[in-house]
């Protein structure tokens, strides 16, 4: 007769034996190089999240107007995708629009052109043919000297009617024919798409920003608010984050003092934080084109930075990319005072190149559930990676397997493959681990499992002791 064993048990009696497992389990990949943006423009989907990718890079003015600068740091800093969220918390908001008449005898209005995303850009319209094909008519969108968009439509006829069946589909224009329509002609005197108003953004905006964000994961969250009188905005982002914590989604938020603020407001606004979950940058710097990063783009720049670094790997002493010069060099003790308070400062290496002193969160005074490894991004990021990760992994596993040993066993092998993963990327030492609680006995439907985790620090500090002699030594001494 056939029954069942546990692993390691031998059976009195003879016969055949059985126990299944599960094979192919699979363990969720690590999420990194995503970060959350919330911000205000002239341009650009609002209310809602749209995904970016770094391949987009170059497609932001087109996207995001006056709100491209701020997205464009995120990417250069490393990150590799951005959920991003325009701010639009009022109705007051409108779309530029222009009104184009027909050739009539009695010229009449016969096509209005709204742009699809309230704000207060701005296009010139444009009618001309196109060059290879005089039969076909070319809508054109300038904004400047640069061509912002192109339409054709077949000339002739009911104009109008074509150039709103032109648009239809289009992502930022949309067409109304007026009264009859008909023929437009050729408009070399630029028309201008006006009466565009910009959202008003305030901190219920923001904060509506946060809740829609809320069901995504991401790595590091910015904003662009960080005037002085906007501490509001600064104390959102830090309770989001600790919100997100809560729920099981981690990440840091990136906040920046301004240098219009004193030092010792900046020093004291990081020490009040005291969270490994926020990282406050103290300084800015001046970059290769005189752009000044200062506050928000300081900090979309290292949001970017922190969210796409491998968990491998420390920011500390990193080059900031086209930095030339800190807008507010600090001194050895002020920077030491920086470390003490919890903030990010920027100093100059020996090759007068900008870089990041000392790579580290707001956290100071760790409770008794944190050690001084939260002090750290890298890690910071690290744990957030394995946790994360497990967490993710057997979530797939509830009220899938049974609370019996095998069931216990199934868990246990999917977190020791993730960390025997990370063990294998340099992350965590060799000997982490995950066992059951000891303190508590599976019982029902629940069971308590521990991971014993040494996750592993980069050499940042050296201690070099130089030993002289004021006269070789003879043998015969």
């Amino acid at each position: 007769m056939a029954g069942t064993f546990l692993l390691g048990q031998q059976k009195e009696r003879p016969g055949t034996y059985f126990r299944t497992e599960a094979v192919g389990i699979t363990a969720v990949g690590a999420i990194n190089g995503v970060c959350a943006a919330i911000f205000s423009s002239n341009w650009g989907e609002a209310d809602k999240v749209v995904e970016l990718t770094v391949d987009q890079i170059n497609s932001l003015d087109e996207l995001y107007g006056t709100g491209a600068a701020f997205l464009r740091e995120i990417f250069i800093g490393g990150a590799q995708m951005i959920r991003a969220y325009r701010v639009n918390n009022t109705d007051s908001a409108t779309a530029a629009t222009v009104t184009l008449k027909n050739t009539a005898d009695t010229p009449a209005d016969a096509l209005k052109i709204s742009a699809r995303h309230v704000g207060n850009r701005t296009f010139d319209v444009t009618i001309r043919p196109n060059l290879l094909d005089s039969s076909i008519h070319q809508l054109i969108f300038s904004e400047g000297d640069n061509i912002f968009e192109t339409v054709e439509f077949e000339s002739g006829g009911d104009e109008a009617a074509k150039i709103v069946e032109a648009l239809a589909n289009n992502k930022n224009f949309i067409g109304q024919k007026l009264g009859t329509g008909g023929t437009l002609g050729l408009i070399t005197q630029a028309g201008t798409m006006t009466g565009g108003v910009d959202p008003v953004t305030d901190i219920e905006g923001y904060t509506k920003a946060t809740e829609a964000l809320d069901r995504f994961n991401w790595n590091a969250l910015v904003c662009d608010k960080d005037n002085q009188s906007e501490n509001r905005y600064r104390e959102l982002m830090i309770q989001y984050a600790q919100t997100c914590y809560e729920g099981g989604r981690l990440g840091i938020a990136v906040l920046a003092g301004l240098s219009t603020e004193t030092l010792a407001t900046r020093l004291q606004m990081a020490k009040s934080i005291n969270s490994p979950l926020v990282v406050f940058l103290l300084n800015g710097w001046k970059g290769l084109d005189g752009t000044v990063y200062n506050g928000y783009l300081g900090a979309a720049r290292l949001a970017g930075m922190i969210a796409g670094c491998e968990t491998n790997t420390s920011l500390a002493h990193l080059v900031i990319d086209n930095a030339t010069e800190l807008i507010e060099p600090l001194t050895n003790a002020e920077l030491i005072r920086a470390i003490n308070c919890g903030c990010l400062a920027l100093c100059l290496n020996d090759d007068d190149q900008v870089i990041i002193d000392s790579a580290i969160t707001t956290l100071i005074t760790p409770d008794s559930n944190h050690d001084d490894g939260w002090k750290k991004i890298r890690r910071v990021k690290c744990r957030f990676e394995l946790m994360s990760r497990v967490n993710r992994t057997c979530d797939k596993y509830v009220a899938r397997l049974n609370n019996d040993s095998n069931g216990r066993s199934t868990i246990l092998a999917a977190m020791q493959g993730i960390i025997n993963e990370m063990i294998g990327e340099g992350k965590l030492f060799v000997g982490s681990r995950a066992e059951l609680d000891s303190r508590y006995t599976p019982a029902g439907d629940s069971a308590w499992f521990v991971l014993e985790i040494d996750d592993i620090d980069s050499l940042e500090k050296l201690y070099l002791t130089y030993r002289f002699s004021y006269a070789r030594r003879l043998a015969s001494d």
